[in-house]
C-alpha cells in the first residue's frame, strides 16, 4: 500500500485477490478504481509524477498501469 506522490489522499494498494485498488480516503469505505491483474499481487509503487503504478506479482511479473 502505498499513498499517491502528488496527492496524498489518495492511495493505492494490491493484494493476493489479483487487484490493484485505488482509494480516496476522504471517502469512507469507497474506492474509486479497482483493476484486475494476471496474478497475485505483493508489492506496489507510484512514478513520482503518479501517471503510472508499478505492481510486481508473485510470478516475478512487474505491470506498469497507466493511473490517467
Amino acid at each position: 500500500m502505498e499513498f499517491n506522490p502528488v496527492n496524498s489522499n489518495i492511495l493505492g494498494s494490491v493484494s493476493n485477490d489479483k487487484t490493484l485498488r485505488i482509494w480516496d480516503i476522504r471517502i469512507p469505505k469507497a474506492n474509486i478504481k479497482i483493476e484486475k491483474m494476471k496474478g497475485c499481487n505483493i508489492n506496489m509503487a507510484w512514478s513520482k509524477d503518479s501517471k503510472y503504478i508499478a505492481v510486481g506479482n508473485k510470478e516475478d511479473v512487474l505491470t506498469i498501469y497507466d493511473y490517467n
